[in-house]
């Protein structure tokens, strides 16, 4: 997170509150210029380490579900670094996906180190990756619920404790350097009414279609990414086109924080809603498409709330409720959950 914060720093002059308020700030050719290198760095780095290796460093999902495969502490750490820097300079990708996969690595390297057996190692794979998304986000507990759900598929006693441990303990840790608060601000919630009942009633098998498309449309994105030269070219035209739209809708940057948050205040118009509900979907795919790789977490959780929130403004003409806060949060945390399997 450090290493985020200076590179944004530097770039665009950031220093606290929404990133898309400080990238407002700044000459739309900055801006540009800015992603374009930001591109031109991410691609050089991911050719440089896929011609060395091969491969980004390994996928602690991979190691887990199907024992194949190797996870490389010294080079997930360089990867994460490079994932680190294109969010920074504004690539559509998440943060947390380098310190969820440093902690696996990390646990990995003393399972192994230690001769601990398979299911073991596992285990602490899983817990590491729960436990770096835990600190990254100050969710200790979701960290734990993410271990267990996504990597061991299992919520079984002796399998929360350590989960719950390891997760708590980064947390804790992880106050040294970064804000405990909340991610995200909320307005204050009225009390759920008949409206928003039958909203989330019908409104849930959409979510659920819209959750597979997601996912099948960032997985044939991920498959599609380039292994040669391309990736000296792909991520540089891919993020400088992006800067460009960003100039008109700077939300589109970075991991979708400031645009979920922006859903939650619930004061933007329909137009507003509809053109990011379109962009950032398509921007997060097209980064990946081009070799950029990151997290899609939190990304995945914005666009759940823009689509929620475009939906709760046309429900409300029809049956008034609560405010939109609750229609955007309700579609955010559903189609998170369907798109991950993580109810």
């Amino acid at each position: 997170m450090t290493l985020l914060r200076s590179v944004q720093h530097l770039a665009l002059g950031y220093r606290s509150g929404e990133y898309s308020t400080a990238v407002a700030h700044h000459s739309d050719l900055r801006l540009v210029v800015v992603l374009a290198l930001g591109g031109l760095i991410t691609g050089f780095g991911l050719w440089t380490v896929r011609r060395i290796i091969g491969g980004t460093g390994g996928d602690p999902t991979d190691r887990v579900w199907s024992h194949s495969g190797n996870l490389s502490l010294g080079w997930t750490m360089v990867t994460g670094a490079i994932s680190e820097g294109t969010v920074a300079l504004g690539g559509s990708i998440g943060r947390e996906a380098a310190p969820q996969r440093t902690r696996a690595a990390t646990r990995a390297f003393l399972g192994q180190r230690f001769g601990l057996p398979l299911h073991q190692r596992n285990l602490l794979i899983a817990c590491g990756a729960g436990a770096g998304l835990g600190a990254v986000y100050n969710v200790p507990f979701a960290g734990a619920l993410f271990a267990l759900e996504i990597y061991l598929g299992t919520m079984s006693i002796p399998l929360v404790l350590p989960a719950l441990l390891t997760s708590a303990v980064a947390t804790a840790v992880s106050w040294l350097a970064l804000p405990d608060a909340a991610v995200y601000t909320l307005p204050k919630l009225a009390n759920p009414d008949l409206s928003l009942m039958v909203f989330a009633l019908l409104l849930g098998p959409f979510v659920g279609v819209a959750s597979a498309l997601y996912v099948r449309m960032i997985t044939r994105a991920s498959d599609q990414r380039p292994k040669d030269r391309l990736l000296l070219i792909q991520p540089f035209g891919v993020v400088t086109a992006l800067g460009c739209l960003a100039i008109a809708y700077p939300l589109l940057l970075g991991n979708g924080v400031d645009l979920a948050q922006f859903a939650f205040t619930g004061l933007a118009s329909l137009l507003t809603l509809l053109a990011l509900m379109v962009l950032k979907p398509a921007a997060t795919s097209a980064c990946l498409r081009s070799g950029a790789t990151g997290g899609l977490f939190t990304l995945t959780l914005s666009f759940g709330a823009v689509v929620r929130a475009l939906a709760g403004h046309l429900w409300m003409t029809l049956w008034p409720g609560p405010n939109t806060a609750s229609f955007a949060l309700l579609r955010a945390v559903a189609l998170l959950a369907a798109a991950i399997q993580a109810p």
